[in-house]
């Protein structure tokens, strides 16, 4: 096996165990500063990044692209966190963080014996 895939190994087992041991709101400025950083690390695809958005929004200015680049990165990094994160958390911690609508609704319905069908939107965490 090639040495880049042990040390890609390696980086992602580090993550995991900050991850474990950091609070979720902790793991989410982590995440957010992790993205951030990357804008510098992949500084090719960061430029992608800001050549897309000049095409979708030419009216707006290189400081405003600039900073709607900078969250969605951010973001990304939240979202890479949650990754890492959610896989650690309890059942209590998770019912915190989760928001469920209309489970009434759901226990009712397997309580009269009726199935239903879950369409689970995600939109990103913004």
């Amino acid at each position: 096996m090639k040495l880049r895939f042990y040390i890609e190994y390696a980086g992602i087992s580090f993550l995991d165990e900050i991850f474990r041991v950091l609070s979720w709101e902790s793991s989410q400025g982590v995440g957010a500063a992790i993205g951030a950083a990357a804008t510098v690390l992949m500084g090719k695809r960061w430029k992608m990044t800001l050549k897309n958005l000049e095409a979708a929004f030419p009216e707006k200015s290189a400081e405003e692209r600039e900073a709607i680049g900078l969250e969605a990165w951010r973001d990304a990094g939240r979202i890479g966190a949650e990754f890492f994160k959610s896989r650690h958390l309890s059942s209590e911690e998770l019912r915190r963080i989760v928001r469920v609508e209309n489970m009434e609704l759901c226990d009712r319905l397997f309580k009269e014996g009726k199935g239903i069908i879950v369409n689970i939107g995600h939109m990103g965490n913004w």
